[in-house]
């Protein structure tokens, strides 16, 4: 079965990741509904999204995120047909989240952080820009 792969960027309305914890439950339930799966990428405000799954539910998916009232230029950079699953589950990585937001991310949700210490707030989003790079040369 072919799945339908977009990657996508946005702001969001809170720059410090406030309003993430509810984006991310609100996306949880949508991609279980429309059984997709997702990885977001958040610093400063900004989110890139990838939504995988069937073509007509994650068109429905793009289009449900579009009418959010969170969600600030949204922007879809690449859209592509993948014979076979890329994304195994739901992720977020993000850096410099306080404990309040941290503490209140969905618990079924996959976490990886770019980093606690000053250095790995300056190296790993590098390299994860580095391998969003190559993810969408990838997709595209």
């Amino acid at each position: 079965m072919a799945l339908l792969n977009v990657i996508s960027v946005s702001s969001v309305i809170n720059e410090y990741g406030l309003d993430l914890p509810d984006i991310l439950s609100a996306t949880l339930l949508r991609n279980a509904r429309l059984q997709l799966r997702s990885m977001f990428l958040f610093s400063g405000g900004n989110i890139m999204q990838v939504l995988e799954g069937a073509h007509e539910a994650v068109n429905k998916g793009m289009q449900e995120i579009a009418r959010d009232g969170h969600f600030v230029e949204l922007l879809e950079l690449n859209r592509v047909t993948v014979d076979e699953p890329r994304l195994q589950t739901n992720s977020l990585g993000a850096g410099r989240l306080s404990a309040s937001v941290l503490e209140r991310l969905p618990a079924d949700l996959v976490f990886f952080p770019l980093g606690a210490s000053a250095v790995e707030q300056r190296v790993r989003p590098g390299v994860a820009c580095n391998l969003l790079a190559q993810f969408a040369r990838d997709y595209s």
